[in-house]
């Protein structure tokens, strides 16, 4: 299950700008807790705490520096945006090298906020998955926790994805929509010796080369999990190929709702990143073909 991180810890001493900032961020459906000094914010911050800190730099008592500070020896992970009316650039320079995760200066547009926002958050949304992700993999066999059903279809899925998960190749998995394409790569990835490193799972519907490069620079050495491969821009296409020729440390997964052997004699997708990712092939069977695992999935979600 995804846990929603959309919480936001604003300290902010003067009452119209926390109050503008509040209207803001909450007409964007974020849940914002309003404090107007760290005093009142301290017991919100925690290394579950799922969000961000959004704090003024100059406030009576203790200052947004000393609330960074406070939040780095809770959890060095949590994202803290610095705002202040003094935007000058050494300020800005002691936010950064502080490990502030950016610097707005006061007024401060929607504009100009809830790009930062989204992408701290984004940030803190990865972070909170593989700290998940690394539970679970103490918990053993992924396979028997976390696919259900009796049904000898299931347990033949277990014993193949349980040999993926012992590999560091490349994977395509098939299903139908709603089988649970993503909860397999999650299931391969904890069974593998990388369980312990990043998962990130991304829609490859017009994901451009570049940001394919990010998303692999952050997950290095982890697994980057590509849905709907067949809808994969040509480019980004070429890009894949020309990652997978070279020696690489993340491991790709990809995802679709065509089957294994349509999805080969298709032009959706390049022959050549099509072999390169097919070298284990993992199709989920629907429930009209396991029938007999109702009653399990019935009592596992419902």
């Amino acid at each position: 299950m995804t846990v929603k991180i959309n919480q936001i810890l604003l300290i902010e001493d003067d009452r119209e700008v926390r109050n503008a900032i509040t209207q803001t961020l909450r007409l964007e459906k974020f849940d914002v807790i309003e404090c107007s000094a760290f005093i009142e914010a301290k017991d919100h911050i925690s290394s579950d705490f799922l969000g961000l800190v959004l704090t003024d730099i100059r406030m009576p008592g203790r200052d947004g520096f000393y609330v960074n500070q406070y939040c780095k020896e809770i959890d060095s992970d949590l994202p803290v945006i610095f705002l202040s009316g003094e935007g000058d650039i050494p300020m800005a320079v002691r936010a950064i090298a502080q490990g502030g995760f950016d610097f707005l200066e006061k007024p401060c547009s929607s504009e100009k906020l809830l790009p930062v926002i989204s992408r701290a958050l984004k940030t803190r949304e990865l972070v909170i998955e593989n700290r998940n992700l690394k539970k679970r993999a103490s918990l053993g066999d992924m396979s028997a926790r976390m696919i259900f059903g009796r049904s000898e279809k299931v347990e033949k899925l277990r014993q193949i994805v349980r040999t993926a998960g012992n590999t560091s190749s490349e994977v395509i998995i098939s299903g139908a929509p709603g089988t649970g394409i993503s909860k397999i790569a999650e299931v391969i990835h904890l069974s593998s010796d990388r369980a312990k490193s990043p998962l990130e799972k991304r829609s490859a519907v017009k994901l451009d080369r570049y940001e394919f490069r990010e998303i692999i620079d952050r997950c290095n050495g982890g697994t980057l999990f590509l849905d709907a491969i067949d809808q994969c821009p040509f480019d980004t296409q070429v890009a894949l190929i020309d990652f997978l020729e070279n020696d690489h440390s993340t491991r790709i997964i990809a995802g679709t709702n065509v089957e294994i052997a349509d999805l080969e004699q298709s032009d959706q997708i390049i022959s050549d990143l099509f072999y390169k990712l097919a070298t284990h092939t993992i199709r989920i069977p629907s429930i009209n073909e396991r029938m007999e695992d109702i009653p399990v999935l019935y009592e596992q979600y419902v």
